[in-house]
């Protein structure tokens, strides 16, 4: 046993020193603030006895400051002869227990396990709750891709770390969503991120009431950093770069500057931008990985079912043309077209005629030449629906034509037209 004691009683000094032996003690006066344990709270004791001195707002003061900074440190209060009262509240304010004098020693070894053993139970509670809260994290980052499984893999070792990060990619990319992710990862299970629309703000970030109400957060979420003037990327850039800033809150900043275009490279003030270092990540347009459409789906009929109170489900032929329509509003689009869907759908089944999209309808950045030919758009749609009911089906024919809704034959004439292999 390693015993720390805050007393002026040379008395009680000389009992530790003869029960314990003089290697297990260490001995400070009464009134000796946190600061000044350092290298013998570095040694983290058992336990810290703290020999009551009368003044309860100075014990409470300790007990929160030791809570704070030494939080793995116990803190036993010893308190005058029956009285027991002192005692209580200083548990209140955080200690582990109290004593009475005259000290017993049995009973401060008692005492001493109790906390030991609570202390083993709340560390393995502690990590079971972590274990559950990065298991739910990873159901809020939907990913099937393979960027998005590289992306989920290297925000799950910085989620452990408190460098800023930034993340940037189109409108609905699900920028928030990663975000969300990093913070619960981290284990900031007791408070939600704090999300501020930095393009709103009427006044200076920095001093803005909205970040000075963020400071007890485990994470800020900035939106559309791009859109704040130099200066005031300037000023953020300085306050990232301050040594001290192990104080703030882990910055998440979300951008949707293209730096594959001069213009966008300007967007983001290069002093900002330093700031990030290697923690910058591109989240590519849904467009750009299919196999996430499914999976999407998936997770937005589950949930949506959960808050509407029954079943929601996507027939396969619906999926299968679901899979392959472009969703230029990226993920923030597959979530309110199947909330849509799943509002008019009367059945819980849904079709894809419930979702209201237009097939063929171009991205982002496509060229708009004849995008409004309806019989290519019609043509180019039909054969990806038929090319990905082909691959749900492992290449049965027959399978395929149930998945369509059409006869073997309609199957068997439209592989031939469109010179399907």
């Amino acid at each position: 046993m390693h015993l720390l004691t805050l007393t002026n009683d040379a008395a009680l000094r000389d009992q530790l020193r003869a029960n314990l032996g003089e290697a297990a003690c260490a001995f400070h006066p009464a009134g000796t603030p946190p600061e000044a344990l350092g290298q013998d709270l570095a040694r983290e004791p058992d336990a810290l006895l703290l020999d009551l001195a009368g003044d309860g707002k100075a014990t409470a003061e300790f007990v929160a400051r030791m809570r704070k900074q030494y939080e793995k440190v116990p803190v036993l209060i010893l308190c005058a002869d029956g009285q027991r009262d002192p005692g209580l509240v200083a548990v209140k304010q955080g200690a582990a227990d109290y004593l009475c004098r005259p000290l017993a020693m049995d009973e401060l070894a008692a005492k001493i396990r109790r906390v030991q053993e609570v202390e083993h139970l709340r560390k393995e509670v502690s990590g079971l709750r972590n274990a559950l809260e990065r298991q739910t994290a990873r159901t809020i980052l939907v990913a099937e891709s393979q960027p998005m499984v590289r992306l989920r893999e290297a925000l799950t070792v910085l989620a452990a770390e408190s460098q800023p990060l930034l993340l940037i990619g189109e409108r609905g990319t699900g920028k928030k969503m990663l975000a969300e992710f990093v913070h619960r990862m981290h284990g900031h299970r007791k408070s939600p991120a704090v999300v501020i629309p930095v393009g709103e703000l009427t006044t200076p970030l920095l001093d803005s009431s909205l970040w000075q109400e963020s400071r007890d957060a485990g994470t800020v979420v900035l939106e559309r950093i791009e859109s704040l003037p130099a200066a005031q990327q300037q000023a953020l850039a300085a306050r990232l770069s301050d040594p001290s800033r192990d104080s703030m809150p882990r910055v998440i900043a979300l951008s949707e500057a293209r730096l594959d275009q001069p213009s966008g490279r300007k967007d983001i003030a290069p002093e900002l931008f330093a700031c990030f270092g290697q923690s910058v990540f591109v989240i590519p347009p849904l467009r750009e990985r299919a196999a996430d459409i499914p999976a999407l789906l998936a997770h937005f009929a589950q949930r949506t079912a959960q808050r509407m109170g029954r079943p929601v489900s996507i027939s396969p032929r619906a999926l299968a043309m679901l899979a392959v329509y472009p969703w230029p509003g990226n993920v923030h689009e597959v979530e309110t077209a199947l909330e849509h869907a799943a509002q008019l759908g009367g059945s819980g089944r849904l079709e894809y005629a419930d979702f209201g999209l237009v097939p063929g309808v171009t991205s982002p950045g496509e060229s708009s030449r004849g995008a409004l030919e309806l019989k290519p758009q019609v043509e180019a749609f039909e054969r990806q629906v038929l090319l990905q009911a082909l691959s749900a089906a492992k290449g049965n024919r027959q399978a395929a034509a149930r998945l369509l809704g059409i006869s073997l034959r309609t199957l068997f004439y439209k592989i031939k037209r469109y010179n399907v292999d």
